[in-house]
């Protein structure tokens, strides 16, 4: 059953820094590694937890109106502002 083995979850943050912060200073977890784009934490046992940086969600709402407009979109060269 998965609960004898060790598992490493991965998490994304817009912020890593942020997160770096909560999971080391508040949880209290150490961190194994760290590199520009994500941290590695010791949690129980061999189980590790990664954070990793994301930009998912970046500008979302921006393209939202940008496609939710019939006559502007996304790939629209009329469009101020479309990308």
């Amino acid at each position: 059953m998965l609960s004898n083995y060790p598992i490493d979850v991965v998490l994304l943050a817009m912020d890593l820094a942020a997160a770096k912060d909560f999971y080391a200073e508040t949880l209290g977890l150490p961190v194994l590694s760290e590199t520009p784009g994500g941290v590695t934490f010791q949690c129980g046992g061999d189980s590790h937890l990664v954070v990793t940086r994301s930009i998912v969600g970046r500008g979302t709402s921006r393209r939202k109106q940008l496609s939710a407009s019939p006559t502007c979109g996304p790939r629209s060269a009329n469009c101020a502002g479309a990308a």
